[in-house]
């Protein structure tokens, strides 16, 4: 016969593990639970250059079209909006192309780079182009 105290460090054993699993499928990403998603995929792909925090909506509209937007990690609000274009242009574009590359589904990746609420550039590539034929645009206080 089964003593009570081995039942109830059974019961305890059971309901401390039942826990932890509850908490570890409450606190997972959504990455880890659909990795299929494409606009989980393309924030995944986005987020290896420009950093974890700093993406704000991914939006897949059809298919084979993403967009990507995002504060640039990059962006210094003191240097010459000539650095500021070479280094936007970069960033953006390692997204595009890391995106066009992970995803081969994707036709069009577009990337919309921010800094707080300004709009700084949108890249959009295109499975056909080059990382230099991408398109690049500036706007904000970039255009001057």
């Amino acid at each position: 016969m089964i003593s009570r105290a081995v039942v109830l460090y059974l019961v305890i054993a059971a309901v401390v593990a039942g826990g932890i699993y509850a908490w570890d499928a409450a606190t997972r990403p959504s990455a880890v639970t659909n990795p299929n998603d494409p606009a989980v995929r393309a924030k995944a792909a986005a987020q290896t250059i420009t950093g974890e925090p700093t993406v704000r909506r991914v939006i897949v509209d059809n298919p084979g079209v993403v967009t990507v937007e995002a504060n640039s990690k990059y962006y210094k609000g003191d240097a010459s909006p000539a650095a500021n274009r070479q280094y936007l242009s970069t960033e953006g574009r390692l997204i595009v192309q890391l995106i066009l590359h992970d995803m081969p589904e994707m036709v069009v990746a577009r990337v919309v780079l921010f800094s707080g609420r300004t709009r700084l550039a949108t890249i959009e590539g295109r499975t056909n182009q080059t990382y230099e034929a991408f398109r690049v645009t500036y706007e904000g206080p970039l255009t001057r």
